[in-house]
């Protein structure tokens, strides 16, 4: 489904890369809760907030995140650390976007600190030098990519749903609000295929990962295509 173009405002790149550097903190302060009571963890979580302030991106800080980086180690809700964790997912599309990181497939996770490092976590140089020469891939791919998640990602929420085998090749080609673009997914017997299993027949938490990684990644690309100016509230409706 093509959204209306004229609608859409999508970030600057600077801003782009701002957001990146802030998610590589998010990520690492909810990776360290689980080292509530160790000093050098406590110190460290306030030398992020300090490392983002040194790189100048401390505008593009979210209140939801703020509350996070600022709050002490095991006083944060055990769901709010979950999203955050996930948040690499997005932060890996944001660093393929900025061409500095390969995008894992869509059934594998990325890799936390790759994707981190990817930005310049924790070296104010190598993140300053991001934020002052920044560039984006050709709009063309950044909009093939927002279609295929957008494919995607209503697979996954349809078999939430149903439970049940379709002929996604066929549904893709002929559904009303379509055609929706399959490049890069793998089907087995006509429908999406997860690690190389059919979807009805992959395991349960396998499902449930690509499902919360394709809700991420949707979410990055949407954002970066300007579906929304704030990036927790951009949208990923099916």
């Amino acid at each position: 489904m093509t959204p209306d173009v004229d609608a859409l405002h999508p970030p600057l790149p600077r801003r782009v890369a701002e957001r990146a550097v802030v998610l590589s903190a998010v990520l690492a302060r909810a990776f360290i809760d689980q080292d509530v009571g160790n000093p050098k963890a406590e110190r460290f979580r306030a030398e992020l907030l300090a490392w983002l302030r040194d790189v100048g991106v401390e505008h593009e800080i979210e209140d939801g995140e703020r509350a996070l980086l600022t709050s002490q180690l095991g006083r944060v809700q055990p769901e709010v650390i979950v999203d955050a964790t996930w948040q690499s997912e997005g932060l890996a599309v944001l660093a393929w976007a900025l061409g500095r990181l390969a995008l894992p497939a869509y059934d594998e996770p990325c890799d936390p600190r790759s994707a981190a490092d990817a930005v310049g976590y924790l070296s104010t140089a190598e993140a300053r030098a991001l934020l002052g020469s920044v560039e984006l891939r050709p709009a063309p791919e950044l909009a093939k990519l927002g279609q295929v998640m957008f494919a995607l990602h209503w697979r996954l929420e349809e078999f939430r749903l149903r439970r049940s085998a379709i002929d996604f090749a066929t549904v893709a080609r002929e559904t009303w609000f379509g055609p929706l673009d399959l490049t890069g997914l793998r089907l087995v017997k006509g429908d999406l295929a997860l690690r190389g299993t059919p979807i009805v027949r992959a395991p349960a938490d396998l499902v449930r990962t690509c499902s919360s990684s394709a809700r991420e990644r949707h979410r990055a690309i949407n954002w970066i295509l300007g579906h929304h100016p704030v990036w927790s509230k951009t949208p990923t409706s099916t």
